[in-house]
């Protein structure tokens, strides 16, 4: 939790759930395995996208072995596209899975600095559920 804004990963849930109490929400209570997950379902607005007109972005489209980059001019044109990957990260153990991947973040980070862009990233949230199917659990299980 951040000491400055009281968020956790950039949200504010003690506020989202004060007004989940003053609003219509959905509740779900499952038995597991003789323990119980409660699911409250709300809807929330979508965050208001920051922009700066004037500087160029860098998209960063992330895949199992590799990352796509799309340099983007401020009118919203591509300028320049790479990709960055290692086929080790594939099959590598999970300390060399992890050098790896910072390895190709700074090179991303200096691909960015080069041309004065600022970067966008994703923001891939995979949950790891049972109830989820195989065929998903193994693609995510390698994705780093």
């Amino acid at each position: 939790m951040s000491k400055k804004t009281g968020q956790i990963n950039g949200c504010d849930y003690a506020g989202l759930l004060r007004r989940v109490l003053a609003d219509p929400y959905q509740v779900e209570i499952l038995r597991r395995q003789g323990r119980y997950q409660v699911r409250i379902t709300v809807e929330e607005a979508a965050a208001p996208i920051q922009t700066d007109p004037r500087q160029d972005w860098m998209g960063v489209d992330t895949n199992s072995t590799c990352l796509d980059l799309c340099h983007v001019l401020p009118d919203g044109n591509p300028q320049a596209f790479a990709t960055r990957g290692d086929p080790r990260l594939y099959d590598a153990r999970s300390t060399q899975r992890d050098a790896l991947v910072g390895h190709l973040a700074v090179e991303t980070v200096r691909w960015a600095q080069v041309r004065g862009a600022g970067l966008v990233v994703e923001d891939l949230r995979f949950i790891h559920d049972r109830d989820v199917s195989a065929t998903f659990n193994r693609v995510t299980h390698q994705f780093t």
